[in-house]
């Protein structure tokens, strides 16, 4: 035999002799049965951690969706007195004494200050596009885009997250100015002092009888807009506790508009 094909067969001989056997190379039923334990384990510490981010994400998107609109509130109201729209007369480019009856709904009131705002997605908190009575972003404050139009029909109140409180003064900084739109009230008005109809009510001297955060958006939690711009996440023991110190006037009652 030539020393080629000796060096041939010695070579075949330990590479056969090298390889594992087969039976060695794949996994048993025990061993996979352990990888599929440990990977489900890994995904039920996982999703908790990912839904808690998500959930962080969305109240910092909100706390930062209520500053905006403290911030267009307070612009307008510097260039009108220190008051806010539904306070200031027609004549003076607000919407007191104005006889269009959308004026008791919320997004109304709210566009009023369209132009300090500059964009209306910052009047949806992103953990209200979901629930129940889900929010549709709009795009523009316009009524004719038939894609997001603010003030269009099928937009409105439904591309709206935050609430209006109609009894908010900037001589009384810790007055409401809103809120997340899932504040549970004492009921309904038929009218409030500033000519606004259909305002809900909270009941300031015993709002803890029925006013509390319901579950849809930050499960039972939720955030409040001060007049002086501060912004706060609260319980519902937290909330009327905020009604309690927010009471300009000693008012009997405290009215908001709360979007559909």
């Amino acid at each position: 035999m030539d020393y080629q094909s000796t060096r041939k067969r010695n070579y075949m001989k330990d590479k056969n002799h090298c390889r594992a056997p087969r039976a060695n190379q794949a996994f048993t039923r025990l061993e996979l049965a352990v990888v599929l334990a440990t990977l489900g384990l890994l995904a039920a510490i996982a999703l908790p951690v990912l839904a808690g981010g998500k959930t962080h994400s969305e109240q910092a998107m909100c706390f930062s969706n209520l500053r905006q609109i403290g911030h267009a509130f307070h612009l307008w109201a510097s260039d009108h007195g220190d008051r806010n729209t539904w306070l200031t007369p027609l004549s003076e480019g607000g919407t007191f004494g104005t006889q269009n009856i959308l004026k008791n709904r919320a997004f109304f009131q709210m566009g009023s200050i369209s132009n300090e705002l500059v964009t209306p997605r910052n009047l949806v908190c992103p953990a209200d596009r979901d629930v129940t009575d889900a929010r549709m972003m709009a795009t523009d404050f316009s009524n004719n885009n038939p894609n997001g139009g603010f003030f269009r029909p099928g937009f409105q109140d439904r591309a709206l997250s935050y609430t209006i409180s109609l009894h908010s003064f900037y001589e009384v900084p810790r007055s409401i100015l809103s809120s997340d739109r899932n504040i549970r009230g004492d009921g309904m008005d038929s009218a409030c002092f500033t000519g606004v109809g259909s305002a809900q009510a909270i009941y300031v001297p015993h709002p803890d009888v029925d006013v509390v955060w319901t579950n849809s958006i930050h499960i039972g939690t939720g955030n409040v807009l001060f007049n002086d711009g501060s912004v706060e996440h609260l319980s519902s023991f937290g909330l009327q506790q905020a009604v309690r110190a927010a009471n300009p006037g000693n008012l009997r009652n405290l009215h908001y508009l709360a979007p559909f």
